[in-house]
């Protein structure tokens, strides 16, 4: 029973149809004053809200960060007021290496199919940058680059040109303080530009200074990789790469699981998209944590992979020999709709935000932090071995129907499952509620009816039932909602379900 209100903002495949002079228009300020218009607009409707945000970017953690930080700290400071975003989908590229205190050096080599690339380094002391241009299929070490903290040019934008062969690259960098962490840490922007794509020489990032421990991070698009041949420079690993907002304090941040890894499009061929079903456990691609301010994120998971999704009629129309991932078509008006299947953390965050909406519905006043307090008392752990939480799962794995009877104070009655009631359906009927089973159930079935109190209303105990619809007379009031616990052998009804008579 939820309204839905949406609000676009140019992402990349947009640039096609914005003057370039006006791309500076697009920055995480606009998506900032598209969640407000959304909190808004709920307001003005006497509604709670939560936002879905299934975009992101490698976050610096300067001052710009904190502003944006700051701002949906404000946004979400009111009840109701709820801001759900992905963690990426960098989980498959190793897009961090670290230089721990005492360690000489450490480094990895960059991976960019670009002409340019970004990376940033957070150290608590003083270092070096070094830069190690080699011809790959000689081996012979072409040119070197070093920065150095004592360098002062560092204090504005510092270039230098690195000279490998006939080709140059600008390397750019400069240091500022870290705004969102307590810590004296300073960050260092170093971005390297050439001519062509930056894979014309293996080059690599070594990090110094002894006594100080360095973090480096790349992104997706300029990650790490090693080279057999220089094994030294082989730090790079997994993980440190929760994208911005997710890494937000007051944002709840979703990663996701794999429960299935092909699906049937509408042309009867099944789609398999190279995902393991992992039997939903983490997805491979999807970021963790801990993310570059400190934080532990993702603060909980969602299936992500394979999902099936409402999608632009104009997908078919400007798209016609791309419609593989079609699983089916909806007529509207005389326009077919297509509903496609796609995997990403973009997938799991609506997920989270759909269940958060729910639990809204029952708590319209709950808080972000009392959000993340559910979460805490109700995910499912997708990998019993780690302790929760952690940076792979968060709180785990979210449980929408324990995490609604958390809400509404069920969860701790005794004979009140939680466990979902599957293969039936319960409606409410003039003189009670009609059970309708799948099948025919062999077993004796006990039916317990609670108010939200936790107060019984009714027992009935029933011996294996001789038709799949049963009607049960019990005195119920309209409007009321009803807990219906059904105690059985047979495990897929055996649970409860909450309905509104």
């Amino acid at each position: 029973e939820s309204d839905l209100c949406w609000v676009s903002n140019a992402i990349s495949a947009d640039t096609l149809y914005i003057d370039k002079a006006d791309y500076y228009k697009y920055t995480s300020a606009t998506d900032a004053l598209g969640f407000k218009y959304i909190y808004d607009y709920a307001d003005r409707q006497g509604k709670p809200c939560v936002v879905s945000f299934s975009e992101g970017y490698s976050p610096y953690i300067d001052e710009e960060d904190s502003l944006y930080a700051a701002f949906i700290d404000s946004l979400t400071s009111i009840p109701g007021h709820i801001f759900v975003a992905s963690a990426g989908n960098e989980g498959l590229l190793r897009t961090y290496f670290e230089k721990p205190p005492g360690t000489v050096e450490a480094g990895a080599f960059l991976y960019s199919d670009n002409k340019s690339a970004v990376y940033k380094l957070k150290a608590d002391g003083p270092i070096t940058i070094s830069l190690h241009a080699f011809d790959e299929s000689s081996n012979v070490e072409l040119s070197t680059l070093t920065l150095s903290s004592a360098d002062g040019r560092l204090d504005s934008i510092s270039s230098d040109t690195l000279i490998i062969g006939t080709e140059k690259c600008v390397v750019m960098a400069y240091r500022y303080p870290i705004a969102m962490s307590a810590s004296a840490d300073t960050c260092y922007y170093v971005m390297i530009r050439a001519d062509r794509n930056l894979k014309f020489c293996k080059m690599a990032m070594v990090v110094g200074g002894t006594d100080s421990h360095v973090e480096v991070y790349g992104s997706v698009s300029h990650s790490f990789t090693s080279w057999s041949r220089r094994s030294e420079w082989d730090a790079a690993e997994y993980g440190h790469n929760i994208l911005a907002p997710g890494c937000f304090p007051s944002t709840i941040c979703v990663g996701a699981t794999s429960h299935r890894e092909s699906v049937i499009n509408y042309k009867g061929v099944v789609r398999k998209m190279g995902i393991p079903e992992s039997g939903g456990l983490r997805a491979g691609y999807s970021s963790t944590g801990p993310a570059i301010n400190g934080m532990m994120k993702p603060d909980v998971v969602a299936p992500g992979s394979v999902v099936v999704s409402s999608y632009s009629r104009y997908y078919m129309d400007e798209t016609p020999d791309q419609d593989n991932d079609v699983v089916c078509l909806t007529d509207f008006c005389g326009k077919a709709h297509p509903w496609l299947q796609a995997t990403g953390t973009s997938m799991s965050t609506p997920v989270v935000a759909g269940a958060i909406a729910l639990w809204l519905e029952a708590n319209p006043r709950l808080m972000q932090w009392e959000v993340k307090d559910i979460l805490s008392r109700t995910c499912r752990y997708p990998d019993p071995t780690m302790i929760y939480p952690n940076n792979v799962y968060g709180y785990g794995e979210i449980d929408v129907y324990q995490g609604l009877l958390d809400v509404l104070g069920l969860n701790g009655i005794k004979g009140v499952s939680v466990n979902l009631l599957e293969d039936i359906r319960i409606t409410p009927v003039s003189d009670g509620l009609q059970l309708m089973f799948d099948r025919l159930l062999p077993a004796t079935l006990t039916v317990k009816i609670f108010r939200l109190d936790g107060s019984l209303v009714s027992k009935t105990c029933l011996p294996a039932p001789k038709t799949q619809v049963i009607t049960l007379n019990v005195p119920l009031q309209q409007g009321n909602v009803y807990v219906v616990q059904i105690d059985s052998q047979d495990c897929r009804v055996d649970g409860s379900r909450l309905i509104r008579y």
